[in-house]
């Protein structure tokens, strides 16, 4: 459902003071929203506990020689946030202090050509990391997955098709809402089943290439968005041909993201701005660049699913010289009210679960009652009351489905109560099969 919105262009952006560096991505914390994370094409990597009003970086990390090595981005695991992992050039690096020491990860060493991140993205399960790199400087390029559990990579064996393309890079990657992972290429778009054991092309009706990023559809398969020089580009379904699709929105888009609450709502990162689509990606407005410096090359955008009322942008300066991170507060139609009422109380036990967890609340007094559950992304799962319920104790039951009574995998979930139509609590879950 479409909701109202204010005009995107009175955003007003709030400048999160760093040292001049070209910022090249945000990581987020999944289980506390005020830690931050940015990698910096000059400086290593920098982090905030408190939402980025102040800083910190350590000094002793990201360097190979005497410099500091760009770096592109960072995740962390979603069951268990000591351990995070970020791409930079230079090879991988790993922490297991949640982001405040790290070590470059042993295994990328191990051969002539060092595993070098360019892109990533969470497995929906919450199991790994989908991974595609650039070799030296980024000419060609290999699919891996990073499992968190075991801290081992695993290289897809069609890959090779990829490396052979000498002088291409390995760009965006997408989920698919049947689990197929599309991702981009210099020359072509390719889609894996199988976590790239086998890959194909998929970029029928594209008239250039170089998707630098790309946008599934979480609730229908095989819909997909991907930003090309050309413009922004849609596929219906798998195999099927590129179409034009979008009106308002400058090349290249950089970085694609969904709201986490709102399908409808989608954030690109483009070289003058941010811009914001309230229809899925057909038309897009700009958000306006009031309090950034000069204008800016938009390189990250990222939203909080625990604090969804914050859009980030990681910025730099077209010489590349300067940079920094932006912060605004979206329109709430489209997002979450964290503030905790004080007529309600929720815990959920068990909790980490294997079959069922319960979610205890108390009413005050009678309201309007919805809770439901969502995954780490961001997306709907499953609804366990929308009905008005009396004041008192009431516990609703989750078993690990989605609301058409498909067994979820282990990870990390979320729940959400709201008391007539405003959101009053949140909390996580965790489900191990």
């Amino acid at each position: 459902m479409l909701l109202a919105v204010s005009p995107p262009a009175g955003a007003a952006w709030q400048d999160l003071v760093l040292p001049g560096t070209s910022v090249r991505g945000i990581g987020l914390d999944p289980w506390n929203p005020d830690r931050v994370f940015l990698g910096t094409w000059t400086k290593g990597l920098y982090y905030s506990l408190d939402g980025g009003e102040t800083w910190s970086a350590n000094p002793s990390a990201f360097i190979r020689g005497d410099q500091k090595v760009p770096v592109f981005d960072v995740l962390f695991d979603p069951s268990d946030p000591r351990n995070g992992i970020a791409i930079t050039k230079d090879g991988t690096w790993r922490s297991f202090t949640r982001g405040i020491t790290w070590e470059i990860h042993p295994a990328m060493y191990e051969s002539e050509a060092p595993f070098v991140g360019y892109a990533m993205e969470p497995i929906p399960d919450g199991s790994g990391v989908a991974m595609t790199e650039g070799l030296g400087d980024f000419g060609g390029g290999r699919f891996f997955v990073y499992h968190w559990a075991t801290g081992d990579f695993t290289l897809g064996t069609a890959s090779s098709q990829l490396g052979s393309l000498e002088g291409e890079n390995t760009l965006g990657i997408s989920f698919s809402a049947d689990g197929r992972i599309l991702f981009g290429h210099t020359t072509s778009i390719y889609v894996t089943d199988d976590f790239g054991q086998t890959i194909r092309r998929n970029s029928a009706g594209l008239p250039d290439l170089y998707p630098r990023a790309l946008l599934s559809d979480p609730d229908v398969a095989g819909v997909t968005l991907a930003a090309i020089d050309a413009g922004i580009y849609r596929q219906t379904s798998i195999g099927g041909a590129w179409e034009l699709f979008g009106s308002g929105v400058p090349s290249p888009v950089r970085r694609l993201i969904r709201h986490p609450n709102d399908g409808d709502v989608l954030f690109a990162a483009t070289n003058v701005g941010v811009y914001r689509s309230d229809d899925r990606g057909a038309t897009w407005v700009t958000m306006g660049i009031r309090g950034m410096q000069d204008t800016p090359v938009i390189t990250d955008i990222d939203i909080h699913p625990m604090q969804p009322r914050i859009l980030y942008a990681a910025a730099m300066s077209n010489d590349e010289q300067r940079g920094g991170l932006y912060r605004t507060f979206i329109d709430p139609l489209t997002s979450v009210d964290i503030a905790i009422g004080a007529d309600l109380a929720t815990r959920a036990r068990p909790n980490p679960f294997g079959g069922r967890t319960t979610i205890e609340f108390t009413l005050s007094r009678p309201s309007d009652v919805r809770v439901e559950i969502f995954d780490a992304a961001g997306r709907h799962v499953d609804t366990l009351v929308d009905e008005r319920l009396d004041a008192g104790r009431h516990s609703p039951r989750w078993t690990g489905q989605d609301d058409s009574g498909r067994a979820l995998g282990s990870g990390v979930y979320f729940y959400r109560v709201a008391l007539d139509g405003t959101t009053r609590d949140r909390g996580r879950l965790v489900l191990r099969r």
